[in-house]
């Protein structure tokens, strides 16, 4: 194979012959190796040739897993055994340092979760919240789909006028609540 931009009489071969080919082939070995030692995956060095999205979102998982967190791990026996050692000049000091990381994606799987239980009425907005650490409010043990029975009721009258007045005022409120924490967890 040649590169169109040169004159035909300086055609040049890539590949000789299947030597070189078993070297390329070893070369993307020699890549499979790197990336294991270090823990992460080809994907994430720039090399897509057999990447998907699903297997990048669980790759991005696996490094964190594999290439990250040990890491950590030193660094937090070596506060542990020398920063603060150092700092309380005591060996037997019993405290110990702890590296917290978030795993967004696992918050994120969790937080849609519990919308759909809120949406269905199987979470209260107080009970999400208490789940969180934070205080209740008036209006968050009302369920969002609570709908009107037409059947017993016999038709549309006062009062299924004020469930609905009731449904609109929560709503307004869920979705003043949720714009707060959007905005909040933006900041």
């Amino acid at each position: 194979m040649g590169f169109i931009n040169w004159s035909i009489e300086n055609f040049h071969k890539l590949i000789e012959s299947n030597r070189d080919l078993e070297w390329l082939e070893g070369q993307k070995w020699y890549f499979k190796l790197v990336f294991a030692v270090f823990g992460v995956s080809p994907t994430e060095s720039g090399f897509f040739e057999n990447s998907n999205k699903s297997n990048d979102e669980g790759q991005a998982r696996v490094t964190v897993r594999n290439a990250i967190k040990p890491y950590l791990q030193l660094l937090e026996n070596q506060h542990t055994t020398r920063t603060i050692t150092e700092i309380l000049q005591d060996e037997n000091h019993g405290l110990k340092f702890k590296f917290l990381p978030k795993d967004h994606v696992q918050e994120q799987i969790e937080f849609e979760q519990q919308m759909i239980e809120i949406d269905h009425g199987a979470l209260t907005v107080n009970e999400y919240r208490q789940f969180k650490g934070k205080d209740p409010v008036e209006w968050g043990d009302e369920q969002p789909n609570k709908a009107p029975d037409f059947l017993g009721a016999g038709g549309f009258g006062e009062e299924d006028k004020q469930i609905e007045q009731k449904q609109l005022n929560f709503r307004k409120r869920f979705e003043r609540f949720m714009n707060d924490r959007k905005h909040r967890s933006n900041c």
